[in-house]
C-alpha cells in the first residue's frame, strides 16, 4: 500500500513536460528559515526510480510545518482537464544525507501529501490520481492510474443478501424476513435476535424427583444457548431429537377416549457436565433455555425418522447400504459406446415417450409435453438412465439430456388452461385422494378403450373409427393493423373429422353470418360426413369425442343419429372422454392449422379454406369446405326421445355421466354405458314422444343469412381501408340488425 501510493506522489513530482526542462528551479520556503529559499534540482523519474530513497522527519520539522489548508483530492476543479502543465508548484523535502531505521507505515503516510500552491493536499488510501496544476494555480486530475473493479469469475456466495439472511437467522442473530402483504412478498421485516428466557420458577417442578430444572443456573444456560445457535440447523436439530423423548400417552386427561388428538407424549431432557446422563426437565425450561418455539420443537421431532431428522433416505442410500460388502453382485460394465451412438439412443428413446401438443395454447406455442407420468425433468433423466442400465449403455450426462429437451421443446409440464379442473383442484388439496383415484381411473380406462378402438380399426378394418372436436374460434379479418385491436370482428368457426384407419381429415368453416353455435349444426355436419364417406359398405361406426353438451352429447345429436342409423340400418357408437383429458387425433389437426396461420393475413372467410389444405402435405393434405347458411337442417323436430339422461330420480345418473351411446337399427333404440366395463342398457324411452320415422325430412334451420349487430357491422366498414379491393363486397353484402344490441344465442 505504501509503496503504490509513494510510487503516485514521485510520478507527481517528476511530472514535468520538455518545454519547461529548462526553466527555473522551485523555490520552496524552508521550514526553519522562512526568508531563505531552498533550491531544489530538477530530477527525472528514472533518477528518483533508481535511487535509493530514505525519509526523515522529526517532531520538531512536523511541528515547525506552516499551517497550510488541508483539503481532498476530491474537491480540485477542472477533472476532466488533459492538459499537461507543469508541477513546479508541487514540492517534496527529501533529505539525501541522513539515514532513519525502522521507518514504520505511518512515518510514510506522512510523505503521501503534496503541496500545491501553499495548500497541503491528502492522497486518499484507495486514490491513484495524478494530481497536474497549470499556470493559473488550477490544480487538474488526468489519466488515473486507478485499478477498475472486475467482476469475479466465481460468485462470492456468502455475500449474498440471502445467504446473509438464512445465516443470520440460523445464528439467531437479527435479519430481515418475509412478510406477505396479500398477494405481495416483501422483504423488509426485521426480526429481532434469538435471546434465552427465564429459566423455571415452578414449584412443582420443585417438589417433583424426576425434574432437574434447579440444578441449570443462569450461566451454564446462558452457555447451552450460545454453543446450541453456533450450529447449523441439522446439528440442531439433531441436538432436540436426541434430547426430546418420544412415546405414547399413557393416561388421558381429557375424557374424550379415542377421540383425543392427544397420542404422544414428550420428555425433555438437558445435558449437565456433572451427571452422566441427561437431566429431565419441564417444557418451559426446555424451550426458554435453547429459545425455540414449540411449533419448531414439534415438528423436528415429529419429522423424525430412526433418530434421524427430516425425511427417510433415499431409495439409491438404502440401495447402496444394502449393497456394501454383498460380493455376490457381479454386473457386467456397461458399453462406452461413441457419441454419436449415445445421442441416437437418445433421440430413439424420447420418440417412443408419447407426447401431445398443447391442447388450447397451440397459437402460442409449439412445445410437446410428455405424457409421462413424469413431474420434473430428474423422473425423467432417471428413466433415461435406467434404460440405458437396461441395454448396457453408459447414459449421457443429465445436463446433456435438459439441453436436449430444451432444444427439441419438451417439456413435462402442461400449461395451467390445459389442466383437468379435477387434478388442479387436488393438487390445490381441495379434493379428496379417493375422489382424485376414481378420476385417474376413469380417464386412463376411457384412453385404453379409444386405443383399442384404434387398433381393432387399424388391424381388422372391420368399423369406421372417427374423432370429432370443434377448433377454437377464429377471427376475420385478421391483419398486423392497430386498427383491428379496437375493433369487433367476424367469428369463424371449424368442425374436424379424423379417420383413425386412413388418416383422411375433414374440415367444416362457417361463419357467424351463416351459422350459430347450436345442437342443430353440429349435427348437419356429423349427418352429411357420415353420408359422404361412410355409406359405401355400410360398416358400423364409432365416433369418439369430448363430452360437450351442445355440441356432442345432447338429444338433438341423439334423435337424429337413431333416425340416421335405422334408415341407413348401420350401428352407431358414440363415445366420451373424460373431461380435461379429451387429447384426440383432431387436435393434431388443429395443430397443424394453427401454425399454418401464425404470420398470415385472413382477409376473408375462404382464406382458411386455403390455409387449411396447405397445412399438411402426409399422407394427404386436409379437405376444407366453406359453408352457407342453407346447409344447416333443424334436427330439433320428431324427438323420438325427450331426454337422454339414464334416471329421473335425484341421485340418478346424469347425461354427463354418460360413457357410451349406441344406436341400434334392428331394436331402433339406444343403448348407453356409464362405465366401459359394463354392458350397454336400454335408455328408456319417455310416455310422450314421436313416433320413428326413417324417411322424415328436416326443415332449413335458417331461410336466410343470419344478420350481426349493427357495432360489429360498421366496425367492419371501418377496416375496409386495410383490405384488398376485391373483399370488400362480401363485408358490403353482410346483413345486419339495425340495432347495437347483441341477439341471443341458442345454444
Amino acid at each position: 500500500m505504501s509503496r503504490r501510493r509513494l510510487n503516485t506522489i514521485l510520478k507527481l513530482a517528476a511530472n514535468t513536460s520538455e518545454e519547461n526542462v529548462n526553466a527555473m528551479p522551485t523555490l520552496v520556503t524552508s521550514p526553519q528559515n522562512k526568508d531563505v529559499p531552498v533550491d531544489l534540482p530538477i530530477l527525472t523519474y528514472e533518477d528518483i526510480m533508481n535511487s535509493e530513497i530514505i525519509f526523515e522527519y522529526t517532531e520538531n520539522n512536523i511541528k515547525d510545518f506552516p499551517d497550510f489548508e488541508t483539503v481532498s483530492t476530491s474537491q480540485v476543479t477542472n477533472i476532466a482537464s488533459t492538459s499537461q502543465q507543469s508541477c513546479y508548484e508541487n514540492s517534496i523535502v527529501v533529505s539525501a544525507d541522513s539515514s532513519v531505521n525502522n521507518v514504520e507505515e505511518n512515518d510514510i503516510n506522512l510523505f503521501t501529501d503534496c503541496f500545491i500552491n501553499d495548500t497541503l493536499v491528502t492522497m486518499d488510501d484507495d486514490i491513484e490520481n495524478e494530481i497536474l496544476v497549470n499556470s493559473n494555480g488550477e490544480s487538474n486530475l488526468v489519466n488515473c492510474d486507478k485499478k477498475t473493479k472486475t467482476r469475479s469469475v466465481r460468485s462470492e456466495k456468502i455475500k449474498w443478501k440471502r445467504e446473509t439472511t438464512k445465516n443470520n437467522r440460523m445464528n439467531g442473530e437479527i435479519y430481515t424476513g418475509y412478510k406477505r402483504n396479500g398477494k405481495v412478498v416483501e422483504h423488509n421485516s426485521i426480526k429481532a435476535a434469538g435471546s434465552m428466557k427465564k429459566s423455571c420458577t415452578s414449584k412443582r417442578c420443585e417438589k417433583l424427583p424426576n425434574r432437574h430444572c434447579q440444578e441449570f443456573e443462569e450461566s451454564r444456560r446462558l452457555e447451552i444457548f450460545k454453543k446450541f445457535w453456533s450450529a447449523t440447523w441439522e446439528e440442531k436439530k439433531m441436538f432436540v431429537i436426541y434430547m426430546v423423548s418420544k412415546m405414547l400417552t399413557k393416561a388421558n386427561t381429557t375424557g374424550l377416549g379415542s377421540l383425543s388428538r392427544r397420542a404422544n407424549t414428550y420428555k425433555y431432557f438437558l445435558k449437565h457436565d456433572h451427571f452422566e446422563e441427561p437431566l429431565q426437565v419441564c417444557k418451559l425450561m426446555f424451550l426458554n433455555t435453547l429459545g425455540l418455539n414449540e411449533w419448531m420443537l414439534h415438528n423436528w421431532v415429529r419429522n423424525a425418522t430412526h433418530g434421524l431428522p427430516g425425511k427417510l433416505l433415499s431409495p439409491k442410500s438404502l440401495k447402496l447400504k444394502e449393497n456394501v460388502g454383498d460380493s455376490n453382485l457381479i454386473t457386467s460394465s456397461p458399453k462406452r459406446v461413441g457419441l454419436s451412438k449415445r445421442i441416437d439412443h437418445l433421440q430413439l428413446w424420447f420418440s417412443s415417450i408419447p407426447k401431445m401438443p398443447s391442447h388450447y395454447c397451440r397459437q402460442k406455442t409449439n412445445r410437446l409435453y410428455l405424457e409421462g407420468p413424469f413431474y420434473n425433468k430428474q423422473q425423467v433423466f432417471e428413466a433415461y438412465k435406467q434404460k440405458c442400465i437396461d441395454n448396457n449403455l453408459v447414459p449421457l450426462s443429465i445436463c446433456y439430456v435438459y439441453n436436449f429437451m430444451r432444444e427439441k421443446k419438451l417439456s413435462i409440464f402442461v400449461p395451467r388452461k390445459d389442466k383437468c379442473d379435477t387434478c388442479s383442484s387436488y393438487e390445490m388439496g381441495n379434493i379428496d385422494e379417493n375422489v382424485m383415484a376414481e378420476h385417474v381411473a376413469f380417464k386412463n380406462r376411457a384412453r385404453e378403450e379409444m386405443n383399442l378402438d384404434k387398433q381393432l380399426a387399424i388391424n381388422e378394418n372391420k368399423f369406421y373409427m372417427f374423432t370429432m372436436d370443434c377448433q377454437t374460434v377464429k377471427l376475420c379479418p385478421t391483419l398486423t393493423a392497430s386498427a383491428l385491436y379496437y375493433s369487433t370482428k367476424l367469428k369463424v368457426h371449424n368442425m374436424t373429422f379424423y379417420n383413425m384407419f386412413t388418416g383422411h381429415c375433414k374440415n367444416y368453416w362457417w361463419h357467424e353470418g351463416d351459422g350459430d353455435l347450436e345442437a342443430s349444426i353440429f349435427v348437419s355436419i356429423l349427418l352429411c360426413h357420415l353420408e359422404n364417406y361412410c355409406m359405401s359398405d355400410k360398416k358400423p361406426i364409432i365416433i369418439y369425442s369430448d363430452g360437450c353438451g351442445y355440441q356432442n352429447r345432447n338429444k338433438v345429436m341423439a334423435n337424429a343419429l337413431l333416425h340416421f342409423s335405422i334408415k341407413h340400418q348401420v350401428f352407431i357408437e358414440q363415445k366420451f372422454l373424460i373431461k380435461g383429458h379429451t387429447q384426440i387425433t383432431c387436435d393434431s389437426a388443429h395443430c397443424l392449422i394453427e401454425k399454418n396461420l401464425k404470420g398470415k393475413d385472413i382477409y376473408l372467410p375462404s382464406d382458411f379454406i386455403r390455409i387449411t389444405k396447405e397445412a399438411r402435405k402426409n399422407p394427404s393434405s386436409f379437405e376444407a369446405t366453406l359453408l352457407s347458411y342453407d346447409f344447416f337442417s333443424n334436427y330439433k323436430s320428431h324427438q323420438v326421445y325427450n331426454s337422454i339422461r339414464p334416471g329421473r330420480a335425484k341421485d340418478d345418473p346424469e347425461v354427463k355421466d354418460l360413457r357410451a351411446i349406441q344406436y341400434n337399427p334392428e331394436s331402433q333404440r339406444i343403448f348407453y354405458k356409464l362405465m366401459f366395463d359394463e354392458p350397454y342398457t336400454v335408455l328408456p324411452i319417455g310416455r310422450k314422444c314421436d313416433k320413428i320415422n326413417p324417411d322424415v325430412q328436416y326443415d332449413k334451420l335458417y331461410k336466410k343469412p343470419i344478420p350481426i349487430n349493427l357495432s360489429k357491422c360498421q366496425d367492419l366498414q371501418k377496416l375496409k381501408k386495410f383490405l384488398p379491393q376485391d373483399t370488400h363486397p362480401f363485408y358490403d353484402n353482410l346483413s345486419h340488425s339495425d340495432t347495437y344490441k347483441s341477439r341471443n344465442g341458442n345454444i
